[in-house]
């Protein structure tokens, strides 16, 4: 029988209502949700209630609690440095949602307390753990190392129709009014928050197949409405292609292809707010096509029993630290130049 360990959650938005919760209580023989703490009190209560753990607004008490082994960072994404910090000086492990923090500054600071505490972090990358992409790394890595096009596809409905299918979603916020991309600031603001926001989700993929992006150049990098964007690069020698868009019919795609001129791999994710299975690879190449389906764990899974493994068993990070702290190094950057070529160019 393995260990139950004590699970602290940060947050009470979509993310831990209709993800987290839902995908531990499919791991109950590894963690027991004990202690929630957000910022509205009643939300709060109405979700603990749930899972029958200590509800409260106080981060420090969730901190100080015995019960808690490891602590979910689902708080905003200016936080997420400050409360893993804090969770590490306070011995948990730390399993925090993308972005590991918003500058390379931050996410250093991270990195430099984990190895002085000797504790463990892991980002939820969920693509990096879902058991399509361990496939297609594992069955077709020289495939994907020779490609001289990698495209990114994101079509999606806004989050609050899967969200809502996924769970009973209380406290919602409302939806920011429609931003004006005439405006350039307003251009650059869009594209750094959607990089650093959803295309952040793809970066660690990308970054696996070409480590060395010293030589990336933006090529274009044009905010879309209502939060969403269509990117164009140059990296290592390939064409890097990175589309987000979001509509309202209920059509969906989540995609990574990598394209060569003897072979394309392509792996199909399900999309956020479904717990449909792991994602599907498909290799199209001169000896026909072949198909790795899916299988019943998706991302989510993948990475709590993961970081399971790693606390209790001493397993080896799939995906360590410093290698997050690289992702997010690209993520900056790649913010600060689209965001430049946004601000001088007309929508």
């Amino acid at each position: 029988m393995s260990r139950i360990l004590g699970v602290g959650i940060i947050g009470t938005g979509p993310v831990t209502q209709g993800l987290h919760l839902p995908t531990l209580m499919r791991l109950r023989d590894r963690f027991r949700v004990v202690h929630i703490a957000g910022r509205t009190a009643s939300t709060t209560a109405h979700v603990a209630a749930w899972h029958g753990a200590r509800a409260g607004t106080d981060v420090d008490a969730l901190l100080a609690d015995p019960a808690v082994e490891v602590v979910a960072i689902n708080s905003p994404s200016d936080l997420h440095a400050d409360h893993a910090i804090a969770a590490l000086e306070a011995g948990k492990a730390v399993l925090v949602e993308k972005p590991l923090a918003t500058s390379a500054g931050d996410a250093q600071r991270i990195l430099d307390c984990a190895r002085r505490t000797g504790g463990h972090v892991q980002v939820g990358t969920m693509h990096v753990y879902d058991p399509a992409w361990q496939a297609a790394l594992a069955r077709h890595r020289d495939h994907m190392a020779a490609a001289t096009m990698i495209r990114s596809t994101i079509v999606l409905p806004p989050n609050p129709l899967f969200e809502d299918w996924s769970g009973q979603i209380i406290g919602r916020k409302g939806y920011p009014p429609p931003f004006d991309l005439s405006v350039a600031p307003v251009r650059a603001a869009i594209m750094r928050a959607t990089i650093i926001g959803l295309a952040v989700h793809e970066l660690p993929l990308i970054r696996e197949i070409v480590p060395d992006w010293g030589d990336l150049r933006v090529l274009s990098a044009r905010p879309l409405p209502p939060f969403a964007y269509d990117i164009h690069l140059a990296i290592g020698g390939r064409l890097v292609q990175l589309t987000a868009t979001l509509h309202t019919h209920r059509w969906s795609e989540w995609s990574m292809a990598f394209l060569g001129a003897d072979a394309e791999v392509r792996v199909d994710f399900t999309p956020s707010y479904v717990p449909a299975g792991s994602g599907r690879v498909t290799l199209v190449s001169d000896s026909g096509t072949a198909i790795v389906p899916p299988v019943t764990a998706n991302g989510y899974l993948a990475q709590w029993v993961q970081l399971h493994d790693v606390v209790c068993a001493g397993a080896a990070p799939l995906h360590g630290l410093a290698a997050a702290v690289e992702d997010i190094d690209l993520a900056v950057t790649l913010a600060d130049r689209c965001s430049a070529w946004a601000m001088e160019h007309a929508a």
